[in-house]
């Protein structure tokens, strides 16, 4: 295996000192919604992403990582934190993702179908708010600390170092100091966060998709309400 692995590299021909480089992606200028029907699920799978024709610098992807900690990566967090008060939902996900021409930020939540309007709604309403600068510093504050104390606990093994320094390194061909990325989150303002969120928020390519049981009808609608509550 190992030799028909070796084979199958030595049959790219490279210049010495050059590498392959994935193709550019550009985002597409689209607002709108896509929706698989699955008859069988209880639960209604949904993601909402936003994307602009840029790559983020260390710095922003530090404040992004920010900004989804306070919406949705922690208990107290504006989305996730008051969803689950309420019984809406019980899990989600926020991140972000960088290459050289386009950069993401998405969020995908499992949710019941009776549920989805109300959790829709507050996902606006804190997409919303974390546009202004008037974010919590005391929840700034928090967020720092356990991304801080993540990355440190992180870096103690081999394995969490590769994956910090081999994601930028082929996505955007750059290596970001471990160090620098502490530094980098410890310096990030409610100023960094609103700049950046308004930026995606305002992005000119938005999807949002889901698979579930509900109707297309159905789905249509919650896309259409959700927007609505985004752009007013």
């Amino acid at each position: 295996l190992e030799d028909s692995i070796t084979e199958l590299f030595n049959l790219v021909d490279l210049p010495a000192g050059s590498r392959l480089y994935g193709s550019n992606m550009v985002p597409a200028v689209t607002n709108g919604y896509s929706y698989e029907l699955r008859p069988r699920l209880e639960n209604l799978f949904t993601s909402f992403a936003m994307a602009i024709s840029r790559a983020l610098t260390p710095q922003e992807v530090a404040a992004m990582e920010v900004a989804s900690h306070l919406l949705c990566n922690s208990w107290d967090s504006e989305i996730l934190g008051k969803a689950r008060e309420a019984g809406l939902c019980y899990s989600m996900r926020g991140y972000t993702e960088s290459f050289k021409t386009q950069s993401i930020w998405a969020f995908d939540t499992p949710i019941g179908p009776d549920n989805a309007t109300d959790f829709f709604a507050l996902m606006s309403a804190a997409l919303k708010k974390l546009t202004t600068e008037n974010i919590d510093e005391q929840a700034i504050r928090r967020a720092k600390d356990f991304l801080v104390g993540s990355a440190k606990k992180n870096g103690q093994t081999s394995l969490e170092l590769l994956d910090l320094y081999t994601e930028d390194y082929f996505a955007l061909d750059r290596v970001t100091n471990f160090h620098d990325k502490t530094q980098y989150l410890e310096d990030v303002s409610a100023e960094d966060i609103s700049r950046l969120a308004s930026e995606f928020v305002n992005a000119t390519s938005q999807v949002f998709s889901g698979v579930g049981s509900i109707s297309v009808e159905d789905f249509s609608c919650l896309y259409d309400n959700f927007r609505a509550d985004l752009d007013n």
